[in-house]
């Protein structure tokens, strides 16, 4: 019995530690696109905020440079998002929860959570005026 519970815990830890998910941001850029559709204004705003990576080189979830509470291919900030995203049922550590969130969002809120951003997507958007913080 003792071998079994030592197997069972080694497997337990070998493929929830040691595994951790990776995607490319092509990968990553390709299932935002079949999300969303290649024409939803947040496909634009995907690659301003993490260059489409979800995950860091060691299979973390990507935390921004500037705010580490911001996370994964969004940017979902969990300061101000982490417990409505919760609440709703979204995990914004994995590529789906995050998309999903970051659509809850853009159809609650339009463009405006992305604001920080906005001189580079607004050129991708070709939106130049105050226009782009709504939907």
């Amino acid at each position: 019995m003792k071998k079994l519970l030592c197997f069972v815990l080694g497997f337990w830890l070998i493929t929830n530690i040691f595994h951790r998910p990776s995607l490319s941001p092509i990968e990553v850029e390709k299932r935002v696109v079949e999300y969303l559709g290649k024409d939803h204004p947040l496909v634009k705003v995907a690659p301003c905020e993490s260059e489409y990576h979800q995950y860091n080189k060691y299979g973390d979830v990507y935390r921004g440079e500037v705010n580490p509470d911001d996370v994964g291919v969004f940017q979902i900030n969990l300061y101000h998002h982490g417990k409505a995203a919760r609440r709703l049922g979204y995990d914004v550590f994995t590529l789906k929860g995050n998309m999903a969130y970051a659509k809850y969002l853009y159809e609650h809120e339009g463009l405006k959570p992305w604001n920080s951003s906005s001189a580079c997507w607004k050129k991708k958007l070709g939106v130049f005026s105050g226009i782009a913080s709504s939907r």
